[in-house]
C-alpha cells in the first residue's frame, strides 16, 4: 500500500515513496476506514509499527477529505515523555522515504504532513509526564495515537502510559470525521498490561477482551532485516525477558531492574498442572503486612517447597485478608488444618504486624490472624540479608533428579502473580550503568514487594531447626510438641 495524496480530486497526485506489506498493511487499512473503536498493533523491534501508524494517518486523511470533511485531521500523539518522541518518533518521520512530507513546529511538539499544497495531518506530540500533561489528553481531536504505552527498560526506553490516560483520550475524539480512531503501537507487554488485556483479555483471570477492540500481531522479521535482528539478539543475550518481547514476539514480564529472586525460572518452577496439599502434613505460611497484606501458603515435601496459594488483599487490611481469602482457601483445600491450626498451620510473619497501628482494624494485626485463622506464628528475620539468604539458597536448591527446590501451583491465580514477582517485578532499582542503586528491593512496588517478602517469611519459617515428626490424626497429644518448632 502506498500513500497517494491530492489536494483536490482534479489536481495532480503527489506520491510519497512509502509502502507497507503483510500485517502492517492490514492495520493501515483498519486505521484508514476504522470499523473498530480501539486498534492495537503489537510487534517486535524494527517491524514497522510506527511506520505503519504514520501511513495509516495519511490514508485516514485521504478518506476523511474524500467524504468532504475539513482538513487537517487532528491527531493526538501520546507517549511516556516528549523526549521519547524526539529521539524515536521524529527520526522515523525524517527518513528520506517521506520525501520531506513531515514538518515540525514548536520544538517538535507539533508534526504536520504537508503535500500537494495542503496540510493533511496535524499531529500533536507530547508525553504524560505530570498532571498538566494529562490535561492535554482532554483536548478535542479526530483521532488518538499512543506510542509504546507499555513500559520497557532495554533498547526501547519507555516508562509506559496508564490505562486512565487511554480512557480519557477516548472521550476526546469529538471532531467530525468519517471514523474516530484510537490506535496503540507497542512492543509486546506483559500479559496483564492493560493494552494486552483490552485487546486479548486474560483467560487466567476470566477477563474478556474489550468489545470493539481490534488487535494485530506483526510477525517477527516482517520488516526488520535478518542482520539487524541477529545484532539485537546478541545485544540482549542474557535477557530472556527482552528477547521474548523484542525479538521472538511473545508477551512477558518487563524487567525494570535487577530481579531479586536470582535463580528463579518460570519455565521450570511454575507448575503446568495444579498442585494440592498433602493431608496431615504441615502447611507453612508467610505473612507480610502494611500496604497490601499478603499470605503465601506452601508445604515442604522431600526437600521441595511447593507453594499452593499467594493471597494479596489490595482493598483491605489484615482482617479482610483472613476472612475473604485465607479462611475460604483453607476451608476448600485443607479443612483438616482448621481443625487443629496450632498443629498444621505454621507461620512466619513480618515483625511489623505485631503492632497496634494497622489501617482498617482496631487491634494488633497478628492477633487478628490468630483469632480468625489460628496457627502457630513466629516472627521472620528483621534484616533484609536475613530474608534474602534463605530465599537465594532455596532458589538454588535442586534434588538428585534436578527438580527445583521451589515450585509454584500453576492452578492458582495468585501463584501467577507470584510468578511475575519472582520473574522480575520484584527488583533492585538500577542506575544507567545497570548496577544496583541500593542493596534493597525497590519500594514502593505493590503488590510485588509484598508477594516477595511474604515468600521470604515462608521460606525462613521452613528453614530453621530440625523438624519434629508430626503427630498422626490418632495421636493428638503430640500436637503441641510439633507446634513449637
Amino acid at each position: 500500500m502506498s500513500a497517494v495524496l491530492t489536494e483536490k480530486p482534479e489536481q495532480n497526485e503527489q506520491v510519497t515513496r512509502l509502502s507497507v506489506r503483510g500485517v502492517v498493511s492490514q492495520a493501515v487499512k483498519a486505521i484508514a476506514e476504522p470499523s473498530a473503536d480501539e486498534i492495537y498493533i503489537f510487534g517486535t523491534r524494527g517491524d514497522g509499527k510506527t511506520y505503519g501508524a504514520l501511513i495509516g494517518m495519511i490514508e485516514h486523511a485521504k478518506k476523511h477529505a474524500s467524504l468532504g470533511f475539513e482538513l487537517p485531521v487532528m491527531w493526538m500523539g501520546v507517549t511516556d515523555a516528549h523526549t521519547s518522541h524526539k529521539y524515536k518518533t521524529v527520526p522515523t518521520m525524517k527518513q528520506s522515504a517521506w520525501a520531506g512530507g513531515w514538518r515540525f513546529l514548536d520544538d517538535y511538539h507539533v508534526a504536520e504532513f504537508y503535500a500537494g499544497g495542503c496540510t493533511w495531518v496535524r499531529l500533536h506530540l507530547f508525553g504524560i509526564e505530570d498532571q498538566n500533561a494529562m490535561d492535554r489528553v482532554r483536548a478535542e481531536c479526530h483521532a488518538v495515537w499512543f506510542e509504546e504505552p507499555a513500559p520497557a527498560a532495554v533498547l526501547v526506553q519507555s516508562g509506559g502510559i496508564s490505562e486512565a490516560a487511554w480512557l480519557l483520550a477516548l472521550t476526546s475524539r469529538r471532531l467530525p470525521t468519517h471514523g474516530h480512531v484510537s490506535l496503540a503501537t507497542l512492543n509486546y507487554p506483559d500479559e496483564d498490561h492493560w493494552c494486552w488485556r483490552r485487546a486479548f483479555g486474560n483467560p487466567t483471570q476470566g477477563i474478556a477482551p474489550v468489545e470493539g477492540a481490534l488487535a494485530f500481531r506483526v510477525p517477527p522479521g516482517e520488516r526488520a532485516s535478518a542482520a539487524d535482528r541477529a545484532s539485537w539478539e546478541k545485544a540482549l543475550d542474557g535477557r530472556p525477558d527482552m528477547l521474548n518481547r523484542l525479538i521472538a514476539g511473545q508477551p512477558g514480564v518487563v524487567l525494570m531492574g535487577l530481579p531479586v529472586a536470582q535463580g528463579y525460572r518460570s519455565d521450570r518452577q511454575l507448575s503446568a498442572v495444579p498442585l494440592a496439599p498433602m493431608k496431615h502434613e504441615p502447611l507453612f505460611c508467610g505473612l507480610d503486612g502494611g500496604h497490601t497484606p499478603t499470605l503465601v501458603i506452601g508445604q515442604e515435601w522431600r526437600g521441595q517447597l511447593r507453594i499452593f496459594a499467594a493471597l494479596a488483599e489490595e482493598r483491605g487490611g489484615m482482617r479482610q485478608l483472613m476472612e475473604r481469602q485465607a479462611v475460604p482457601w483453607f476451608t476448600k483445600h485443607a479443612p483438616w488444618a482448621l481443625d487443629q491450626p496450632e498443629t498444621w498451620i505454621l507461620g512466619g510473619h513480618d515483625p511489623n504486624v505485631d503492632t497496634d497501628d494497622e489501617s482498617d482494624i482496631d487491634q494488633n494485626p497478628l492477633k487478628v490472624v490468630r483469632s480468625v485463622l489460628g496457627g502457630h506464628w513466629l516472627p521472620g528475620p528483621v534484616t533484609w540479608e536475613g530474608r534474602r539468604g534463605p530465599l537465594l539458597t532455596r532458589l538454588s536448591k535442586t534434588d538428585e533428579s534436578s527438580n527445583p527446590g521451589l515450585i509454584l501451583n500453576g492452578g492458582h491465580p495468585g501463584c501467577h502473580l507470584l510468578d511475575k514477582a519472582l520473574s522480575g517485578r520484584w527488583y533492585y532499582k538500577t542506575n544507567r550503568l545497570e548496577t544496583t542503586a541500593k542493596d534493597q528491593p525497590h519500594k514502593p512496588n505493590h503488590p510485588w514487594e509484598d508477594l516477595g517478602d511474604a515468600t521470604c517469611y515462608l521460606i525462613a519459617r521452613v528453614t530453621p531447626g530440625a523438624r519434629i515428626k508430626p503427630p498422626t490424626p490418632q495421636n493428638k497429644n503430640r500436637a503441641k510438641s510439633y507446634a513449637v518448632r
